[in-house]
């Protein structure tokens, strides 16, 4: 019996010294020795603006959509603490919109009569959107070799700075807005739109992360034509935009 006990023992305390030993060595990790993991997957996601809620409640306005994006994705490492990373997606919008007829409205000024074509709300109808996009993303994780020694840097977790640029095209469109005579409508040939942003990424896995960020500045390039004219329309804004996201990673 004394010679399972010591045997148990010994195997017991060699198992401690061996622990102790990876995790001095986990520790003691050289900074420069640390870098970003490269990874491949897929995800699922969606965004909402916070102010276009609000808008809708303080209006009590029946407009609003829900998008839902499924696409690939590759993340590369390029520098100890920098990604690029690629996506194909196609995105899914869902939104209510109301339906807007025209009549004349005769209306009154200091100069005279005049006759002015009025729109007029006569309901809200569903609509659907398909589109498809490619973006190119550079990721700075300027936390991630602090959560590394932590031993909390699985999927590369943890808060970073990104600028999205992506450009897209639609392929389905049940929305047909209104016409009116007196409205000309500009031919568009698609935009490229970039978001710079603040995130948070986090594990639930080995191979799946949550991931949410948010937009405060939005920025497009739209590419249009209008009267045998090209328009290049540059628009820079203000907005407040959220998005979450759940991946599946395949290295």
């Amino acid at each position: 019996m004394k010679q399972v006990l010591v045997t148990i023992a010994l195997l017991f305390s060699t198992y401690l010294s061996v622990y102790a030993q990876k995790e001095v060595y986990f520790n003691t990790t050289k900074t420069e020795n640390i870098k970003v993991e490269s990874m491949q997957g897929i995800n699922i996601e969606s965004s909402f603006s916070p102010i276009s809620i609000i808008h809708n409640l303080k209006y009590q306005s029946k407009s609003g959509g829900f998008p839902l994006s499924i696409g690939y994705f590759n993340e590369k490492r390029i520098t100890s603490c920098w990604t690029l990373t690629t996506r194909i997606v196609l995105d899914n919008f869902f939104f209510n919109v109301p339906t807007i007829t025209f009549y004349n409205d005769t209306a009154t000024n200091y100069y005279s009569n005049n006759n002015y074509i009025s729109p007029r709300i006569n309901g809200y109808k569903f609509e659907y959107q398909l589109g498809l996009h490619i973006s190119i993303e550079p990721r700075w994780y300027f936390s991630y070799k602090k959560r590394y020694q932590a031993g909390k840097a699985k999927l590369n977790s943890g808060w970073y700075l990104s600028l999205p640029v992506a450009t897209g095209v639609t392929l389905i469109n049940t929305y047909k807005p209104p016409v009116n005579e007196y409205w000309a409508r500009p031919t568009n040939y698609g935009s490229l739109g970039f978001n710079p942003s603040l995130g948070y990424r986090q594990a639930i896995s080995k191979h799946m992360f949550l991931e949410g960020d948010v937009a405060l500045l939005s920025g497009s390039i739209g590419f249009s034509k209008l009267d045998n004219k090209f328009i290049i329309s540059p628009l820079l804004q203000i907005t407040a935009g959220i998005s979450i996201k759940v991946a599946y990673t395949f290295k």
